[in-house]
């Protein structure tokens, strides 16, 4: 049987985890002079192309007036432009600038690419580890979700 004790500890590490995470993510663009909400604009303008700031907001899941505001720092510093649309003026699409892009030269592309070189850090068989013990456990967690989405 899994002791309190146990399940604290897990909980304990998930969250040492994800801090560890997000610390070392807020220094690194804090050298670049960049927010955390910040850099998550760039990344979906990176990743997707010019955005309304509606479609934004829906994408960051985050109001349009705090997304109005980062944008206004953004554009700024010059990292972003604003440009209305020829068709339908109400329309603002959002883009990064060529400063932008060569800032985001200094960032990794993908998600997988920032946390290799932590992973590369461990032994082999550790990850391979880790792998198979979070892959156990997001099974049980979608045995879960699935059983509740039947009832």
């Amino acid at each position: 049987m899994i002791e309190d004790r146990q399940i604290n500890h897990l909980l304990t590490l998930f969250k040492q985890m994800i801090r560890q995470l997000h610390h070392i993510a807020r220094e690194e663009l804090k050298e670049l002079n960049i927010t955390m909400p910040q850099a998550q604009v760039i990344r979906v303008l990176r990743e997707e192309g010019p955005q309304s700031l509606v479609e934004l907001s829906k994408k960051l899941e985050s109001s349009t007036s705090s997304l109005s505001g980062i944008v206004d720092r953004l554009e700024k510093e010059g990292l972003v432009s604003r440009e209305r649309d020829q068709k339908d003026r109400r329309v603002v699409w959002i883009s990064l600038t060529p400063k932008c892009k060569e800032l985001i030269k200094k960032i990794p592309d993908t998600q997988a690419q920032y946390i290799r070189k932590y992973v590369e850090k461990m032994s082999e068989e550790d990850v391979i580890l880790l792998i198979e013990k979070m892959e156990i456990f997001v099974k049980v967690l979608k045995e879960e979700t699935e059983s509740k989405e039947k009832k």
